[in-house]
């Protein structure tokens, strides 16, 4: 949480941001804030997810400084396909290569340490 102004401003750096998103959707699934006033940040995560609005509607939001809840939009601008994606035995071939891309696009998440 060394990119977080309020955990700097306290020097509680410690700590990380994850969300995990459809990556069809674009809905929020699920998030965590661990450090400093995480529990506080996560609401605007939590409010967005009920209002079952896409991730992009928070990622435009413009938060105050220096709070923790200011590096959640930098951390949706930098989702990526998750590497670990659906876990499933390893199979061979081009068909089966194709199929695991696939499946490892359906979720996508982000972390922010």
């Amino acid at each position: 949480m060394t990119q977080v102004g309020r955990a700097v401003e306290k020097g509680e750096t410690q700590g990380f941001m994850k969300v995990v998103v459809d990556a069809e959707s674009h809905l929020i699934l699920g998030a965590a804030i661990l450090g400093v006033e995480g529990d506080e940040a996560i609401h605007g995560i939590l409010d967005t997810m009920y209002a079952k609005a896409p991730y992009d509607t928070l990622q435009r939001a413009v938060h105050i400084h220096p709070t923790v809840s200011e590096l959640i939009p930098t951390m949706l601008g930098e989702l990526k396909p998750s590497a670990s994606g659906l876990t499933r035995p390893p199979s061979h071939g081009p068909e089966a290569d194709d199929q695991q891309a696939r499946s490892e696009a359906h979720r996508v998440r982000a972390g922010s340490q």
